[in-house]
């Protein structure tokens, strides 16, 4: 099966002159892939979403995403790439201005054929009431507490039926309960449509193993392992003991 996401000696320097952000990386994601993404901090993780997102250019390699050249493809395939990615960022970057209803509409009335503003009500409330903020939809970000503003992010990354869908560390600063919460909605979304590839950053391990069939951990910008959830315990022991927390 061809790889919805396709990258081969990706590479990124970094803007100071310092080692390089991503380094000679390869990845290929198929469709139907949900899979996590850890790493040590600043390892490359939310800059490797961005890049998947067509949000940065790498400096060289091979980078195709959705059959679009992410170095030499036209900017009008990139932008047309772009509205079939949903993404939630780290600080979840909702609109203040918007309502939670009107942050999560946003992305349908951004396509080239948006619905009808009907279609609109009737799939955000729906969408809305999913992620269980069906009293709130009226209120603003500043009205939410940080788990209901990662559930209103959710929400409107996956409204238009993205076929990639990139969830940059949505469980960080919530407690274990929301965020295995978090992560459910998540895995549920991806079961519904199979056609796409969903990633999660996070290094909230015990509830991301639990959640992903498959996990990917990048180390100075590289991919250092790549393996199946269930197969944790038969990884290098540096990988072992960055994912189990204990020392290699």
């Amino acid at each position: 099966m061809e790889a919805l996401v396709d990258l081969a000696g990706v590479h990124l320097d970094a803007l100071d002159g310092g080692p390089a952000v991503l380094d000679a990386l390869d990845l290929a994601l198929a469709p139907g892939t949900l899979t996590g993404l850890i790493g040590p901090p600043s390892s490359g993780k939310s800059v490797l979403l961005k890049l998947i997102a067509g949000l940065i250019r790498p400096n060289r390699g091979r980078a195709i995403v959705a059959g679009v050249d992410l170095l030499a493809g036209r900017a009008a395939d990139k932008r047309q790439l772009q509205r079939s990615i949903g993404m939630l960022f780290q600080n979840n970057a909702l609109f203040d201005s918007l309502t939670v209803f009107e942050n999560v509409a946003f992305p349908l009335r951004r396509l080239p054929t948006p619905p009808t503003e009907s279609e609109i009500g009737t799939r955000c409330k729906a969408r809305i009431e999913e992620v269980g903020l069906g009293h709130a939809m009226d209120r603003f970000p500043h009205q939410l507490s940080g788990g209901m503003q990662k559930r209103a992010g959710i929400a409107r990354a996956t409204i238009a039926e993205p076929r990639l869908r990139l969830f940059d560390e949505p469980t960080a600063g919530l407690d274990p309960v929301t965020g295995a919460r978090i992560l459910a909605l998540i895995t549920e979304l991806h079961r519904r449509d199979e056609r796409g590839v969903t990633i999660i950053v996070s290094n909230e391990m015990d509830t991301l193993l639990a959640a992903v069939p498959r996990v990917i951990l990048i180390d100075r910008g590289k991919v250092a392992w790549d393996g199946a959830s269930a197969l944790v315990d038969q990884a290098p022991d540096t990988v072992r003991g960055f994912i189990t927390g204990e020392a290699a």
